[in-house]
């Protein structure tokens, strides 16, 4: 996370939150753990917006994490990693677009190469016919 001013400007402060403790039934509010961090540059208000991530954003983001859809939703996920064919798919996917990706870059960088070859022959040939 990152704090931005209401410009969308950044603050000078950030962190990241973990919880643990979610459970399936959803009836008590996870723990949420804050580390942040502040620029020099962020100032006064950097440091505020810190403090009240420390003190007001984990129970926010528990209560957010509160409930049986959520929950659920983050227990399937976390099955879903578990499961082998599901992984070699999603990474046989994964190494398709990538190879797909970089045929269509070697097709560019080799359209471009040939255009500069071609200016450079252009450019030879008038130099010569001067």
């Amino acid at each position: 996370w990152e704090f931005v001013d209401e410009f969308g400007s950044a603050l000078g402060s950030k962190g990241t939150a973990e919880a643990s403790g979610i459970t399936e039934d959803g009836d008590v509010a996870p723990e949420v753990q804050v580390e942040a961090a502040t620029t020099f540059s962020g100032g006064q208000e950097a440091k505020q917006a810190r403090d009240w991530m420390r003190r007001e954003g984990v129970k926010i983001l528990g209560a957010c994490l509160l409930g049986e859809d959520l929950a659920e939703a983050i227990l399937r996920a976390d099955e879903a990693k578990a499961d082998a064919q599901a992984d070699r798919a999603r990474r046989e996917a994964e190494q398709h677009a990538a190879e797909k990706a970089r045929q269509s870059t070697g097709d560019v960088q080799q359209r471009i190469a040939e255009e500069q070859r071609e200016r450079e022959r252009v450019g030879r040939t008038a130099v010569l016919q001067q």
